[in-house]
């Protein structure tokens, strides 16, 4: 009875074999993108199965990938995020794939930097209290200014 069982356990296990996928995500010159995002992606409705980011070197490995067909893409801040075609992932681990990045650059129409300055400053010798963008100083005199922020009626 225990061989039966140990010969079944050794059965499921080499039906259940998992793979490896590894490769490399490069930019279209060929220098390697580090810290881009992999991900493993099923064909049927493109759900997360694994994910992956490169190293320093533009190189990734998705370990334990079970048996079937998946969609591979990768993507990172800057750059057109990229799908491969489908692959078959059997009993031999996947090498070798490549992902080439593109750039996308957006043209920004206008940056403006606001300096607020805080309501209330702390320095050693002195404190000093900004009311110019305050609702306290709207339709008020310096002295009525001076007992909102002190609490005077």
């Amino acid at each position: 009875m225990k061989q039966f069982f140990f010969l079944l356990a050794f059965l499921l296990v080499l039906g259940v074999r998992a793979q490896s996928i590894s490769g490399k995500v490069l930019e279209p010159s060929g220098s390697p993108l580090s810290f881009a995002n992999v991900l493993l992606l099923t064909t049927s409705d493109s759900s997360l199965i694994k994910g992956a980011v490169t190293d320093t070197l533009g190189n990734f490995a998705i370990f334990n990938v079970p048996s079937g067909k998946y969609l591979i893409s990768a993507s990172m801040m800057g750059y057109k995020q990229v799908y491969l075609p489908p692959i078959l992932v059997e009993t031999t681990p996947v090498e070798g794939i490549t992902l080439y990045l593109q750039e996308d650059s957006q043209q920004l129409d206008e940056v403006m930097v606001v300096e607020k300055r805080p309501f209330v400053e702390q320095y050693i010798d002195k404190m000093v209290v900004n009311v110019s963008n305050s609702i306290i100083a709207s339709g008020s005199t310096a002295l009525e200014v001076l007992e909102k922020l002190l609490g005077l009626p």
